[in-house]
């Protein structure tokens, strides 16, 4: 059960969309606790995926081992996006996405001193210009939360 190019295309897009607008579902849900609403987005992943798992290229079931990794990613990432639906609840939708595009920062740094994996400088590049944007998205974020930005009525 390979998908064809095509197939594939829509997948990643469908998967894209589903990815990038998950905050704004998130948003329109009635109140649920963040740890059910990740369960659930995992589980449909899953479930979406699940036909692929089961029937690679061989058309053979893959082993316990292989199963019983994914699971395990699965309970892992439901934990995520609980604790990232949580962040929801104090902060705007465009801060908590922001935040959580930083990961890749995050995984760099911790790759470099965790495990001594050396950073190229493409990557070094990559973190600066990205921590750059970030801070003067942030900082503009926080003068409009203080009342410093276009408050001069008292001039």
């Amino acid at each position: 059960m390979h998908p064809t190019k095509t197939q594939a295309g829509f997948i990643v897009l469908f998967g894209t969309f589903l990815a990038s607008t998950g905050a704004l579902w998130i948003r329109l849900l009635p109140d649920m606790p963040p740890i059910v609403i990740g369960w659930y987005r995992v589980f449909g992943a899953g479930l979406f995926f699940l036909p692929f798992f089961l029937f690679r290229r061989t058309g053979k079931s893959p082993g316990w081992r292989a199963f019983k990794n994914s699971a395990i990613s699965g309970v892992a990432l439901a934990f995520h996006f609980g604790l990232w639906i949580s962040s929801l609840y104090y902060t705007s939708v465009s801060n908590s996405v922001l935040l959580v595009a930083t990961s890749p920062i995050f995984v760099a740094v911790l790759a470099r001193f965790v495990f001594r994996l050396p950073l190229s400088r493409q990557e070094i590049w990559g973190i600066a210009l990205a921590l750059v944007g970030t801070s003067i998205i942030q900082w503009r974020a926080l003068q409009v939360q203080a009342g410093f930005w276009g408050n001069r009525s008292e001039e």
